[in-house]
């Protein structure tokens, strides 16, 4: 829930017209939705088992040419997370590193 209350304030600080902030498991909110580009900060902490559905859920939701875009703090394994789900994507690529942290862009298969 804190993470809504703050992407639902990010979109009103940006005036963005275009988005939608739900909560919820994927496979139930979105139903057979898919989209161009998916944003995420997944919850590492609990663990590949919450992790990997996910994003595996997310690979299969993108449109051709559709970008995943994942950040993560280097320490907390984001690294290896891109070899992990490197099989659901047509690339997987480092985009920036800053303070610790670094910014994925994961291409759909497709493109």
């Amino acid at each position: 829930s804190r993470a809504t209350a703050l992407a639902r304030l990010n979109a009103d600080r940006y005036q963005l017209a275009n988005i939608e902030v739900l909560t919820g498991d994927a496979r139930e909110v979105l139903g057979d939705r898919t989209f161009d580009a998916i944003l995420c900060n997944p919850p590492y902490r609990a663990g590949k088992s919450v992790t990997m559905p996910l994003l595996a859920d997310a690979a299969g939701r993108l449109r051709p040419g559709g970008t995943l875009w994942v950040v993560g703090r280097t320490k907390q394994g984001i690294r290896t997370l891109a070899r992990d789900i490197e099989p659901l994507f047509a690339s997987v690529e480092t985009v920036d590193i800053t303070g610790g942290y670094r910014v994925m862009a994961c291409r759909a298969r497709g493109s």
